[in-house]
This record gives structure tokens, sequence and C-alpha cells, in this order.
């Protein structure tokens, strides 16, 4: 283990990554945020289990009615 983490997020404006490493596991970390950015994998299996669950995850909002008010404010 080389005790490094990479994260990623986007919305309607931005791309944020982020990435911590130890100090000895630096060149590593780089190496991996590289390969992150320049050879993404997008694996079917994984794509699909997020749509899935953005899907749900929608569909629970619809129903908060602090959510309709403000969806309804927005529009």
């Amino acid at each position: 283990s080389h005790a490094i983490s990479l994260t990623a997020s986007v919305d309607d404006e931005y791309f944020h990554v982020s990435m911590e490493s130890l100090s000895e596991h630096l060149e590593t970390a780089f190496s991996y945020l590289g390969m992150s950015l320049a050879r993404p994998r997008l694996d079917k299996e994984a794509l699909e289990r997020t749509r899935r669950l953005l899907i749900s995850l929608l569909a629970q909002q619809q129903q908060n009615p602090g959510y309709r008010v403000w969806k309804a404010w927005q529009d």
C-alpha cells in the first residue's frame, strides 16, 4: 500500500481533482494522477451502477417536499 488518495468531482462550471500522498510516495502518486487524467478508465459496470444510483437519488429527491418547494421557486 502506498497511502495515496485520488478524488475527482465535477459540477456545472468546474472539474476538481485532489491528490493526497505521503511524501515518500509522491512520484508514484503523480504517476497515478497523470494516468487518470491522460487515460481515464470508464468501466461500463461502474458507470451503470452510478447511473442507477443517481436515478434512484433523483426519484427520492422528487418526493421531498422541501426540494419540491425549492424547485418550484427556481422555475
